[in-house]
């Protein structure tokens, strides 16, 4: 927010551990998460090879991102929260987009933040160029195939 990084946890913004909200549990900072990807890779000459990957991870938590229900009743954050806290909590409580019409927004207490019925998921789209040193090339190769000719590669 305004260039700096808050933790949004400390700030709960779903009313996580306020008596208010008996179903808004404590999230924890750790998960674990089920990985899958496919990757390409293809050998521009014996000492240049590129890659592209794709990696998609599905979490068991919601909490990615720090939404996951509804609206809370913003003065509630002045019982369990004060100061740059309480500030903070009040402003990134409600991140709704300034261009919605009235009647989209879901941002009074009670009022739709998230989707609890779905968790999270991200994904990761890599490039890599690899240079490989070390190669030597097997006497009598014939082949045109680079991963024939050669041996012993190192990659970076």
């Amino acid at each position: 927010m305004n260039g700096q990084w808050i933790d949004l946890r400390p700030l709960p913004t779903e009313g996580e551990g306020f008596a208010e909200y008996p179903n808004s549990k404590e999230y924890s900072l750790n998960q674990l998460n089920l990985s899958y990807g496919f990757g390409l890779a293809y050998e521009i000459s014996p000492k240049l090879d590129i890659k592209i990957e794709y990696v998609s991870r599905i979490l068991f938590t919601d909490y990615l991102d720090d939404v996951h229900g509804r609206y809370i009743d913003p003065s509630v954050f002045s019982k369990y929260l004060s100061g740059t806290q309480l500030a903070d909590a009040l402003i990134l409580n409600d991140r709704g987009r300034p261009d919605a019409l009235p009647n989209q927004n879901t941002n009074q207490p009670g009022g739709i933040r998230g989707d609890p019925n779905d968790n999270d998921s991200y994904f990761s789209i890599n490039i890599k160029i690899g240079y490989i040193i070390g190669r030597q090339k097997i006497s009598g190769g014939h082949s045109k195939k680079f991963r024939n000719q050669y041996r012993s590669p190192i990659r970076f």
